[in-house]
């Protein structure tokens, strides 16, 4: 008998341990967000809105361009790209932050990244944002020919190194390398 009392004892304990510990959760709001959270989640997956549910992350912003050259392609590249290393917030708990997923509706021809940063020194840009290194249309690293700055705040991340084809691009900036990464 003596040993059914001490497993009734020890049980009888590790249910109120596990009591106390639901109840601390409970107090300190963390039980109460993950539920709220996995609820939110599950009303949004079968399309209910629920207006004291958080967006999951911040919407980005889609901007549609329709540039006739490649010039004017390049300069709303280049002023986007001011614009993302102007205003974006900068976390450090996030490697990188989307600021602009550009939509391209008619394709004016090639642009590069020596393009981009022509754009740049043209319009007075590379004081606000440097671009020291680009990448040729072969996929190689050269020095910028121009004046436009002695650091390398962008990263040219394109499929064959040359907007061409390209619809969709994006705008990033990258918290780790503290850069403007064009990728598409």
């Amino acid at each position: 008998m003596q040993k059914g009392i001490e497993t009734d004892l020890i049980g009888t304990m590790l249910i109120a341990l596990a009591g106390v510990a639901i109840l601390l959760l409970f107090v300190t709001g963390t039980l109460q967000s993950s539920v709220n959270q996995g609820f939110c989640y599950l009303a949004g997956s079968i399309g209910m809105e629920l207006n004291w549910c958080e967006p999951p992350s911040p919407a980005r912003e889609v901007i549609t361009i329709s540039p006739f050259t490649p010039e004017e392609l390049a300069v709303e590249l280049a002023a986007y790209s001011i614009l993302c290393w102007e205003e974006s917030v900068k976390p450090i708990d996030k490697d990188e932050v989307v600021c602009y997923e550009i939509r391209i509706e008619r394709r004016p021809g090639p642009v590069s990244e020596y393009n981009l940063t022509k754009a740049l020194e043209d319009g007075g840009g590379c004081h606000l944002l440097q671009n020291y290194i680009i990448i040729d249309e072969n996929g190689a690293e050269i020095e910028y020919d121009g004046n436009c700055g002695d650091k390398d705040e962008i990263s040219w991340q394109i499929y064959d190194h040359v907007i061409d084809e390209e619809t969709f691009v994006r705008i990033i900036y990258d918290t780790k390398a503290n850069q403007i990464a064009i990728r598409g």
